[in-house]
């Protein structure tokens, strides 16, 4: 059995014709070599791929992590918002206690009416039982709640600069004054509507917004327990409530800290 193989290069045109003896050793060396450049392309040619995949989901990875970042802060923000709007709604809640149904069906209101006045007699004994600076020695200084009615906003509530509280009630009860004193101004705001501000000494003086009626003026002088005016819904304001405020030497008080009676 032969051992070796020949090859002959034959030219085209004139030349001399070559020819080339390869053992088979040669040749399996030769095949040997063929078969390792094949396999080493194909590696090269599948880690190639393999990067670009790589690289190619390493992008998507990358873009899909700025869209969640996005997404994530829409959220972000949308939880902000939901705060303050679940803040506003449990404010709403309690106005809508005394808006949304009768009277009767607010406890607070209904016990707070129980004693409440029919006719000038029994009107006359109502208001008395709030003139009390001599009996309780407190001069100037606001001492009862001026409306009967359900409190829905403390004074700053929820971290707020609320410098007053908010007092719901059914449109058109009187405001009593919360002290003797001075009317200074009846005026009408655009956010609190129409306002009554009365001037007790001692540097007190008590405000009252968002009234339908005021039944003084500038000049007045009132007592502790005269009507000022009534419950309305004028300025900025969801419902019938009055917005009073507290102030000593022009620095706000919380009103609550008042209510005496």
């Amino acid at each position: 059995m032969r051992s070796f193989v020949t090859i002959q290069a034959i030219p085209t045109g004139k030349g001399k014709i070559r020819q080339f003896v390869l053992y088979r050793w040669q040749l399996t060396l030769i095949a040997l070599f063929v078969s390792a450049v094949v396999v080493t392309m194909a590696l090269a040619g599948y880690y190639s791929a393999t990067v670009l995949v790589s690289a190619l989901e390493a992008q998507r990875l990358q873009t899909e992590n700025r869209e969640l970042a996005a997404e994530n802060d829409r959220y972000r923000q949308a939880l902000i918002v939901l705060d303050s709007v679940r803040a506003e709604q449990d404010r709403l809640h309690r106005i809508g206690r005394t808006l949304l149904g009768p009277a009767d069906s607010v406890p607070e209101l209904v016990a707070a009416r129980a004693g409440r006045p029919e006719g000038d007699e029994q009107l006359e004994e109502y208001v008395k039982r709030y003139r009390r600076d001599a009996e309780r020695g407190t001069g100037a200084r606001p001492s009862i709640k001026p409306v009967i009615g359900v409190v829905t906003q403390r004074w700053k509530e929820n971290g707020t600069d609320h410098q007053g509280v908010d007092i719901a009630a059914i449109l058109n009860d009187p405001v009593y004054a919360a002290a003797s004193g001075v009317v200074t101004s009846v005026a009408k705001k655009e956010d609190l509507g129409l306002v009554v501000t009365i001037e007790h000494g001692e540097g007190w003086s008590t405000l009252y917004a968002h009234l339908n009626r005021a039944l003084v003026k500038k000049g007045d002088a009132v007592r502790r327990g005269t009507s000022i005016g009534t419950i309305g819904m004028t300025g900025n304001t969801t419902g019938p409530h009055l917005h009073y405020e507290v102030r000593l030497k022009g620095e706000p008080q919380d009103p609550s800290e008042f209510f005496m009676d």
